[in-house]
């Protein structure tokens, strides 16, 4: 939903009309939500995204899909937690780390 979609006068300047409000993506069970911040933009720093994906395949699908056009840090392999472990800078600047674990008390 952009700004300009939401219901009633919510006060958001005329720049933040096209910009995404509220936006919710569904991987697996777990859910990602998202919006524009008003503002200059600057990359996030000092933090990452975890993505827990139970299925391999699923897990490689999303690591190089957010490759394109950013940068691997650590290549999606085996470790001894995970399945599949690797962690990212998209094309945004966000670091992700996808992570797909093995049975076990990780904790």
């Amino acid at each position: 939903m952009r700004f300009d979609e939401m219901p009633g006068d919510q006060g958001f300047p005329p720049e933040m009309a096209k910009k995404i409000a509220h936006a919710r993506l569904k991987i697996g069970e777990s859910i990602l939500m998202a919006s524009h911040a008003q503002g200059p933009y600057a990359p996030m720093q000092g933090t990452s995204i975890t993505l827990n994906i139970p299925e391999p395949e699923k897990a490689e699908a999303a690591y190089n899909a957010l490759l394109q056009g950013g940068n691997s840090l650590m290549p999606l392999e085996e470790t001894f937690w995970a399945h599949k472990f690797g962690m990212l800078t998209d094309r945004f600047g966000t670091r992700w780390m996808v992570n797909c674990e093995k049975p076990g008390d990780w904790s």
